[in-house]
């Protein structure tokens, strides 16, 4: 009985903090606009992008998605963000905050250097729009908050087509 009273002793002085931590995500300060992006497949091996810019205020900007022709859904990604990325800085934006749910990517887009090829032109996109003035960072977030998204793209991968959604106020 006295072992188990010990070793129910030791148990208790282990350290257990590394179970609970939770890793912050830094961001950096205010932003113009957070963009959400997502690559969506469907079981036909269509493949779909998505992304919705919203403002500080929650206000919809903008919003798109498009049949891809992708290999991955991680390029879709990739494709998803260069595209809203680009929209935005038509349009004026030049602060933006990217929401994904694809941990590469988000390293690759913060650190802007990428050792996957499949993220290279990313990354090269990236850097000549920041040398345009562009600020963006990305961060991982769940799936859920992703979930008007992935609605979007998932009709664009059931019927091929590339849709685009302005504010009329922004026009």
């Amino acid at each position: 009985m006295t072992g188990y009273v010990e070793n129910d002793k030791n148990n208790k002085q282990r350290d257990f903090s590394c179970l609970c931590s939770t890793s912050w995500q830094d961001l950096g300060g205010p932003w113009d606009l957070i963009i959400k992006v997502a690559g969506f497949r469907k079981r036909t091996r269509r493949i779909a992008l998505a992304y919705e810019a919203i403002n500080l205020q929650g206000l919809a900007i903008f919003s798109g998605g498009a049949s891809c022709a992708a290999a991955t859904t991680s390029a879709a990604t990739q494709e998803a963000l260069v595209e809203a990325a680009l929209k935005a800085k038509s349009l004026g934006f030049f602060r933006i905050l990217f929401l994904c749910s694809n941990s590469s990517i988000v390293q690759a887009c913060n650190s802007k250097c990428s050792n996957r090829w499949q993220e290279k032109t990313m990354v090269v996109d990236l850097i000549a729009l920041q040398q345009q003035g562009l600020i963006c960072k990305a961060l991982c977030v769940p799936r859920a908050i992703l979930s008007l998204v992935y609605c979007i793209a998932d009709l664009a991968a059931n019927i091929p087509r590339h849709h685009s959604w302005i504010h009329p106020d922004i026009l």
